[in-house]
């Protein structure tokens, strides 16, 4: 939404002074604390994710630059400073696959010797990164529909890594599955996990659009990041109808506790507090060094 703001008010200016956009953009700011009792408060950043927008579109620094920096714009008493604009695709892959870490780290079974990674595009390659870094495994397998993707996948990585023909081959037996695919019916069967594995499930991110079948869904304990996102958003839940045990942030502060003794689903979604987090840290880091 705001990305399309960004588009109307540099596309047409006079926009800028209309009530219509000022008013949900101000109040964008005082929710978040930039703007308190109509002050602008110091040490306090807005950090805006805009989907679908590529750092070489032409009118990617206009639209920033004269819609995101505009103190019109924001109704700030002081024009707001431009703290650094990062690709986001990188971002969202890292922070996907470390956020998917952490499910697994909680909810993988004590002796997991076996990774399966459904996919072959920029989630796989980021949950394959993130995954052996962390963990041991003895065995990697890789499934795409697209075998020469995943030939390329493997071609480009320095440890043994297996291309099974079948979704089936790929996950019998593996003690954690990560499923990243542009799938929009199943193709993970439920009689085909092993009982007590951990399934981090990251792709199917619409309400019609599934990854796992009913039998998987309805009978692991299902983990999700975000309740309110994965009961609108997560056709693999709305489908099935499963029941939603927590949210991952639940586990961690000891809420709910961890069933890796079950065989587990982590629906991610992903959630932008992700990404403003995940950039922040770049940030500190890039200004800690240079």
């Amino acid at each position: 939404r705001l990305k399309a703001v960004a588009f109307l008010l540099h596309r047409q200016p006079h926009l800028l002074k209309t009530q219509l956009y000022v008013t949900p953009l101000e109040l964008v700011l005082s929710s978040c604390g930039v703007i308190e009792n109509g002050e602008q408060r110091q040490n306090k950043a807005l950090i805006t994710k805009m989907n679908n927008l590529s750092i070489s579109s032409p009118d990617y620094l206009h639209i920033v630059n004269d819609t995101f920096a505009n103190s019109d714009c924001y109704c700030l008493p002081q024009p707001p400073k431009l703290l650094t604009i990062m690709d986001g695709e990188a971002i969202t892959a890292k922070r996907t696959a470390a956020v998917s870490a952490i499910s697994a780290k909680l909810f993988k079974p004590a002796l997991s010797e076996v990774l399966c990674i459904l996919g072959s595009g920029q989630q796989a390659r980021s949950h394959y990164d993130v995954f052996t870094k962390l963990f041991k495994f003895k065995e990697v397998r890789v499934w795409s529909r697209n075998k020469e993707m995943a030939q390329r996948f493997v071609n480009d990585l320095q440890d043994p890594v297996t291309v099974c023909s079948s979704v089936k081959e790929a996950v019998i037996g593996a003690d954690v599955i990560v499923t990243a695919t542009g799938a929009s019916q199943p193709i993970l069967f439920g009689e085909w996990v092993k009982p007590g594995a951990h399934i981090a499930a990251v792709g199917a991110c619409r309400p019609d659009w599934r990854e796992l079948d009913d039998v998987l869904m309805r009978e692991a304990v299902v983990y999700v990041d975000s309740r309110e996102g994965a009961t609108a958003e997560s056709g693999d839940i709305i489908l099935s109808g499963a029941e939603v045990f927590a949210e991952l942030g639940e586990v961690i502060n000891g809420s709910f506790p961890a069933q890796r003794e079950k065989t587990t689903v982590f629906k991610s979604l992903g959630m932008g507090i992700q990404d403003a987090v995940s950039a922040k840290l770049v940030l500190e880091k890039w200004n800690s060094e240079y």
